[in-house]
């Protein structure tokens, strides 16, 4: 049986690779019909099930990667990044029991790592957030399904610019939500959400780190020793993403890989300045210091790793 040229037996791995690739470069539909032509060969493919289920939330489709995750995880539950995809999808779908749930299984499983003591914390402060929110929400809207029931529509206006200018822009967001159900044509909500949005794209597109997969594959390629193929595929993707610690953190391996100590303690240095709690960038820039010989300097580093994350002791 063969599907775009390759067989079952022989080529799903080659399909799998040339799937990741067009994935990478943004070539989602293509990348796509090869996931699909592997999960139709073996519907519990564990890894074209997990590159499928990124692809859906890369291209915005959040509700349709869960299933893919899940399936991934279930095939296969020895993998960390199998978990740590479906429990942040979770997350980002507010289903946060659920994610608890999962990183609990995750902890009795056996499955370790950094990223994971991030979740349990990231999962704690959600959980406070959402019962601050309920006790606010419980005094100011008191059983109304729409802000307008309480207030007048200047009122309303007011208070979300209020909500605004205290940093508030969700509840902002959805007082003029509440208002354009009533007003579709209320030129102020309009004008305000879609302020709104544009300041949200504006910061995803600064903030957010490149999507998993094209971290794994920039990681796959240090592991196999490929540190130029690496490097330009790491300066390409921070040239879209100036603002990613991760990325940073990868370019400091790889120049550390090529020996260039002084490029990697920058890269490191710069990562850490992105994200202040980063212990597995102060970790590197311990060891870039340490092969340095400036080991003062990569005693704090340690230590500061440590701090962050006490699971680092070793």
């Amino acid at each position: 049986m063969k599907v775009y040229g390759f067989s079952m037996e022989e080529n799903i791995q080659e399909a799998l690779t040339k799937g990741v690739d067009l994935h990478i470069s943004g070539e989602f539909e293509l990348a796509g019909q090869l996931y699909r032509s592997v999960i139709e060969l073996q519907p519990e493919h564990a890894d074209a099930n997990h590159n499928m289920g990124l692809l859906k939330i890369d291209t915005g489709n959040d509700l349709e990667a869960l299933p893919y995750l899940q399936t991934a995880l279930q095939a296969d539950m020895s993998i960390a990044q199998f978990w740590l995809s479906y429990i942040q999808l979770l997350i980002k779908l507010e289903r946060v029991e659920e994610a608890s749930r999962i990183l609990n299984l995750a902890k009795e499983s056996g499955i370790e790592g950094e990223e994971f003591g991030d979740l349990s914390r990231k999962l704690i402060e959600i959980n406070k957030v959402g019962a601050s929110n309920n006790l606010v929400e419980e005094e100011t809207y008191p059983a109304k399904p729409n802000i307008l029931d309480e207030l007048k529509l200047d009122k309303a206006l007011q208070l979300a610019k209020k909500k605004l200018k205290a940093g508030s822009s969700e509840e902002a967001s959805l007082i003029y939500q509440d208002i354009l159900e009533k007003f579709p044509k209320n030129k102020r909500a309009i004008n305000g959400l879609r302020a709104l949005e544009d300041e949200r794209a504006t910061q995803a597109s600064v903030a957010l780190d490149p999507s998993q997969l094209q971290l794994q594959s920039l990681v796959n390629l240090y592991g196999q020793g490929k540190f130029q193929q690496a490097l330009d595929q790491t300066n390409a993707l921070l040239q879209k993403f100036p603002n990613s610690s991760a990325l940073y953190n990868i370019s400091g391996a790889v120049y550390k890989g090529f020996g260039h100590l002084d490029a990697s303690i920058a890269a490191y240095t710069k990562a850490i300045a992105m994200k202040p709690d980063f212990a597995e960038a102060y970790g590197n820039l311990g060891v870039s210091l340490k092969e340095q010989g400036k080991l003062n300097e990569a005693i704090e580093a340690y230590k500061k790793a440590i701090e962050i994350n006490p699971d680092n002791a070793q």
